[in-house]
């Protein structure tokens, strides 16, 4: 198990990212949960990288519901680079998850936040320094493929049974719709990807998963940044007018009134 080192504003720990660790860096705001699920991992699984909406259930009988798991859109992969052991880290002021590792060629952070701002926005960003002249392909990927693992009635018992609770309705380079199966509940999620100027996308769409590449030659101090700005809306909510902030300041202002 992961040792895990509680400062005055922080929680911190060195190692792999295991199930311990994704209940400890939990990111929310109220409205939107994250589980601390490895943002550069793809799943293997898909009941992994669970990301919640607070009271949005299903049923999965007549009789008993289950809060709905949806689909992980925050991943930003690069391949070839993934690491083993990171320093994990989450701040308590801001309510941001930062990951960070390095290898002989790069040095990689990775941040997460659910915004207090704008409740339906998560961003998922990477931030890449190249240490030695090299070449970097990233995969900003958006996976549909997501089912729920309910819990047992007797916990004693691991439950191995999935259940789907969402089927996909369409899915595009930028957004997938969803809805629950047996209320028909529409999901509606849309993306952003933010590179730097004069970054080539090229994404590539199946029925439940897109994948957008970006790669990009990095000379020794050159950086790289990679964001991917998320909004999850369902029933008939619609995103919020623009803000007037950018959103990680709108996001750190809110927390700071909070905590006021």
């Amino acid at each position: 198990m992961n040792s895990i080192r509680i400062k005055d504003w922080s929680v911190e720990t060195t190692g792999l990212v295991n199930d311990y660790c994704e209940s400890v860096f939990f990111t929310g705001n109220g409205y939107l949960g994250v589980r601390g699920f490895p943002g550069w991992e793809t799943k293997k699984k898909p009941q992994e990288h669970a990301i919640f909406k607070a009271g949005f259930f299903s049923h999965i009988t007549t009789k008993i519901t289950d809060m709905v798991q949806l689909p992980d859109v925050m991943t930003i992969c690069p391949v070839g680079h993934t690491p083993g052991e990171v320093h994990q880290r989450l701040d308590l002021k801001t309510g941001e998850l930062t990951w960070e590792w390095r290898d002989e060629n790069f040095c990689f952070v990775m941040r997460r936040i659910a915004s207090m701002a704008d409740r339906s926005l998560l961003i998922s960003r990477l931030e890449v320094h190249a240490l030695k002249f090299g070449n970097l392909n990233v995969q900003v990927i958006a996976d549909g493929n997501v089912a729920n693992l309910p819990v047992n009635d007797d916990q004693m018992i691991e439950n191995t049974d999935l259940t789907s609770l969402l089927r996909m309705v369409r899915i595009s380079e930028t957004s997938m719709d969803l809805e629950t199966i047996v209320e028909r509940t529409p999901v509606h999620i849309e993306w952003e990807i933010i590179g730097n100027e004069g970054d080539r996308f090229h994404t590539t769409v199946s029925e439940t998963r897109t994948v957008t590449e970006l790669e990009r030659e990095m000379d020794a101090g050159e950086e790289w940044i990679i964001e991917k700005r998320i909004h999850i809306l369902t029933g008939s909510e619609s995103i919020k007018a623009r803000p007037e902030t950018e959103p990680w300041q709108g996001h750190r202002q809110a927390w700071g009134k909070l905590w006021q």
